[in-house]
């Protein structure tokens, strides 16, 4: 279980992924939210592009969205927020086909006009920039970023550690001869006093 946690958290060190969460994130939260505030307009959605299932996506889809956002936003598990945004807007990007194509004369049952949804290159951008972050991680300026940068410290200073052992550099010392021993690879500073 603590792989999948660490798989999940796992990123890379690219700048521009912060661009990419906030063209996600923002957009998610707000629609979700939108969504709980307003679930009669979301019920219309539904049932004019023949999603199955109403009622638990009726609750189920906008929390999604919300719980996407804030991972996003915050950088925080990263992967599993581009995950349930592309998991949103897959669906998203369908009902907006379907409803552009809507006949208003044939609406289906319990749809009294063909509901107003985001033009599709919304849900595209949304899709997309969802893709990557599930893809690459959450990038630098993440919360994912932050708990993985005292790992690569830590791994670095045994190495800076063993140098400045060797280094041996004189603080109060009379003459300093440098002695470079064939034999070894690393010269070395000894210090005469």
């Amino acid at each position: 279980m603590t792989r999948i946690l660490e798989l999940a958290r796992q990123t890379t060190s690219e700048k521009p992924a912060l661009i990419l969460r906030a063209l996600a994130g923002i957009p998610l939260l707000a629609i979700g939210a939108q969504h709980f505030i307003d679930p009669e307009s979301f019920r219309q959605i539904l049932l004019a592009s023949g999603v199955p299932f109403v009622g638990p996506n009726l609750i189920l889809a906008p929390a999604v969205e919300v719980i996407a956002g804030v991972l996003l936003l915050a950088g925080v598990f990263g992967r599993i927020g581009g995950l349930l945004g592309v998991a949103t807007m897959v669906p998203a990007v369908a009902a907006t086909l379907v409803l552009a194509g809507l006949d208003p004369a044939a609406l289906p049952a319990g749809v009294t006009a063909v509901p107003e949804v985001p033009p599709l290159p919304l849900p595209l951008v949304v899709l997309l920039a969802s893709g990557y972050v599930a893809w690459r991680g959450a990038g630098a300026y993440s919360l994912d970023a932050r708990s993985a940068a005292p790992a690569r410290r830590g791994a670095r200073r045994p190495a800076l550690r063993r140098r400045l052992s060797r280094a041996r550099l004189p603080l109060d010392s009379a003459s300093v001869t440098f002695c470079a021993d064939p034999a070894d690879v690393s010269p070395s500073i000894h210090v005469g006093l």
